[in-house]
């Protein structure tokens, strides 16, 4: 059975997001490594979309999502989803989560067409975007990382 916390929102430009994923093995019990994935999501000041058996969906719409704007903001997940993966061996935790670069792409190609048509310091914006945009990639797989191993 299904628990619904609320309904997703459409989200724009779904293709413009790209998609990680990351898994780990694990001895521990379904049930209270559900338990445990919901609490720390929610402690991580993510809302929890839906809960099934083996499934638990989340975004970057919990409580405090605009007092988390600033540094922690820049290193939450968008929105992803556990999987709860059983089989003899034991259990897997997969984690998928999702980032948007729907923005960066917009600020770059401007950036981009500024420093073709002769504005040089736009090719300079566009290299701080840059780095900033991978930077930002490699926070958020460091949060992804350190919450798969909170959860075990």
């Amino acid at each position: 059975m299904a628990k619904t916390y609320h309904t997703k929102k459409l989200d724009h430009l779904d293709a413009a997001k790209i998609k990680f994923t990351i898994r780990q093995g694990t001895n521990l019990d379904p049930q209270n490594l559900k338990e445990t994935i919901v609490e720390v999501l929610t402690n991580s000041g993510y809302k929890v979309i839906r809960v099934t058996d083996s499934m638990i969906k989340f975004d970057d719409t919990g409580d405090n999502r605009w007092s988390l704007r600033g540094e922690k903001g820049f290193k939450m997940m968008q929105e992803g989803q556990f999987e709860i993966l059983t089989s003899e061996k034991g259990a897997t935790i997969q984690l998928t989560y999702y980032f948007d670069v729907f923005f960066e792409i917009i600020l770059l190609s401007i950036c981009l067409l500024g420093a073709i048509f002769g504005a040089p310091p736009a090719l300079f914006i566009g290299s701080a975007l840059l780095i900033q945009f991978l930077l930002k990639i490699s926070m958020i797989k460091g949060v992804a990382n350190s919450m798969l191993l909170d959860i075990l």
